[in-house]
């Protein structure tokens, strides 16, 4: 009686060593910032340990930030075994069926369920006790609707902890008006995005407050930066939330749209880049925004502006030797034309039967080239038939038919110069090079790669001078000129290697096996052939038939030298080399004779 709730508080406290926990402080911040504040000040042994979902934001405050969990690897058992969300979810299983054991059966897909739901703890114990109900597969079937399965947490839990929409709802509800705008329009946006592209399509007047705020209160996490950019992102638990909020705005058709907008203008800006002495930075920014590209091809306003999205994509995937990536999305818009204007049709029937053609599918790639000639020929797109017809050479060169090749290199030829198309043309140049070699043609070979190499010189086209470097290479080993190959050949591997075109670093370290295997030297060539099959493998690429019937052609012999546990032995060293370590032990040596 007659003291107040301060000077009771201070009198219990002042004199003793304290830890005093308050739990939750987010919905009470301001007021709890100044009670802490005035006991801080007034009990010097006093401690407090607060969580929340935002700072106090006072004097003495350290900071210590809650992550999720660290998702399980998609990879094997043993590895899964040791990621915290996995054992939470064991743990957890066993407390609804004490029977619950992970193994080869349900770890992969309970490795999913974990990733799925990004970590986060509450989730994952929401979807084990569904295994009251249901199986592991079951459950993993239902997290396409996860806010209706993981409900049912512990009666003796806070009411927002008994549901993950509960949990969320609760965030949701302390922003401000400002912040929950931003953050449901941030969620078109699939695997994060930069400041600047925040800005260009959320529709907020001012993004830096707002977004912080979003940050502070963990609903948003900012990345370290990566390519001279920091990237924002939600997790994808919180993604979905934020999108069903945007349909009940009545604004998902709107923000998609403008994401959309914004991926097709940033595709275009980097595809003029990728042949300039910035590639690399600007195929590292567009690898950055893959989950955005494939989810704007998903949402595309129209089945033309689909089209237009996938044309500037078609050359980054095969700058990245993303063969099969580049196929399925190419074929995917394939299968609706409705409203698409012939030239964007063109474009993404060329570029379905370059994937098709780099993975060796030649009748599917006969198919789509001859399929845009037809749609060029009707349209007069000129610019396009230099292009098929180029293509549509490599296709009837790898399928031996020789003269048809050479007839379709002369028709693009003609229509490069006609269009001055003088990328097409240098292409087609290199192309009739390589038949020039193949006829042991040498100097014409080498007239036509030397006007190729001028234009690309001319248009700095980096990867292109690389490309011409490596058949020269070609050429000089054809006419044994060993020594003069080998120095191509490394020239060629350190530009692809650089700029990472894994497909043709694939093809440099080819034609390097066949040279150290012409030219004796056993050991250094079935190291290299063991590492080039473990990438080619990694990377899942498909190199030509040709070319791998040339180096099975050139190791035949060192397995009939050598036994069978020494080429294991040899090929085992190779393969477990990273790329790097590949790449390096080739540019190492000066000479064909120091290898």
């Amino acid at each position: 009686p007659n003291h107040s709730l301060q000077e009771e508080l201070q009198g219990a406290l002042q004199d003793q060593p304290t830890l005093l926990i308050l739990d939750n402080c987010e919905h009470l911040t301001e007021a709890i910032s100044e009670w802490v504040s005035w006991l801080l000040e007034n009990c010097p042994q006093l401690h407090i340990l607060a969580t929340s979902r935002e700072t106090l934001g006072i004097g003495g405050e350290s900071i210590l930030i809650l992550k999720p969990f660290a998702v399980p690897p998609d990879t094997h058992l043993e590895d899964i075994l040791s990621s915290a969300s996995i054992q939470l979810w064991v743990d957890r299983a066993r407390q609804h069926r004490p029977d619950f054991v992970l193994d080869a059966g349900n770890g992969l897909l309970v490795s999913s369920i974990c990733r799925q739901l990004d970590g986060i703890p509450l989730a994952i114990e929401l979807a084990a006790a569904r295994l009251k109900l249901l199986d592991v597969a079951q459950i993993e079937t239902r997290l396409a609707d996860r806010f209706r399965l993981l409900v049912g947490g512990s009666r003796t839990a806070l009411p927002h902890h008994q549901t993950l929409r509960a949990t969320i709802d609760w965030s949701y509800d302390l922003l401000s008006e400002e912040e929950r705008v931003l953050f449901r329009r941030m969620s078109v946006f699939r695997g994060g995005c930069t400041l600047e592209a925040v800005e260009g399509v959320c529709g907020v007047g001012e993004v830096l407050s707002p977004l912080s705020r979003l940050i502070d209160r963990s609903l948003v996490l900012a990345d370290e930066e990566r390519n001279g950019e920091r990237r924002y992102r939600m997790l994808e638990t919180l993604r979905e939330y934020a999108l069903e909020r945007l349909e009940e705005a009545g604004e998902r058709a709107e923000f998609q749209a403008k994401q959309f907008a914004w991926c097709l203008q940033f595709a275009e800006f980097v595809k003029e880049r990728l042949n300039s002495p910035e590639n690399l930075l600007w195929a590292n920014r567009l690898e950055a925004e893959d989950a955005n590209m494939q989810s704007a091809i998903q949402n595309a306003p129209s089945n033309d502006q689909r089209y237009r999205l996938i044309t500037p994509l078609t050359r980054f995937w095969h700058y990245r030797s993303k063969m099969h990536e580049g196929l399925r999305w190419t074929e995917y818009a394939l299968q609706n034309q409705e409203g698409v204007q012939p030239l964007n049709l063109s474009k993404v029937l060329n570029g379905a039967g370059l994937f098709a053609l780099l993975m060796s599918k030649y009748e599917a790639s006969q198919a789509y080239f001859e399929t845009c000639l037809e749609v060029c020929q009707r349209h007069k797109l000129d610019t396009m038939m230099s292009t098929t017809y180029n293509n549509l050479g490599i296709v009837m060169l790898d399928l031996e038919q020789v003269e048809k090749a050479y007839e379709c290199y002369l028709l693009s030829a003609e229509y490069s110069r006609k269009t001055n198309d003088r990328e097409c043309l240098a292409r087609t140049l290199a192309n009739l090079g390589g038949m020039a070699t193949e006829d042991h043609r040498f100097e014409e070979g080498l007239r036509y790669y030397q006007e190729s190499l001028e234009i690309r010189q001319e248009i700095q086209d980096i990867r292109g001078v690389a490309f011409i470097e490596m058949c020269l290479g070609v050429v000089k080993y054809e006419q044994t000129h060993y020594e003069e190959a080998f120095l191509y050949y490394q020239r060629a591997l350190k530009g692809f290697h650089e700029i990472e075109d894994r497909y043709n670093v694939m093809m440099c370290l080819l034609y390097m096996v066949i040279l150290y295997a012409t030219t004796h030297h056993s050991n250094a060539a079935l190291q290299l052939n063991g590492a080039l099959d473990a990438h080619v493998e990694a990377y899942n690429i498909v190199l030509p038939i040709p070319e791998q019937n040339s180096r099975a052609e050139r190791l035949a012999p060192l397995f009939a030298l050598f036994s069978e546990e020494e080429v294991a032995l040899l090929q085992s060293e190779g393969r477990s080399w990273t790329l790097a370590e590949t790449v390096g032990q080739v540019l190492r040596s000066v000479s064909l004779a120091s290898v």
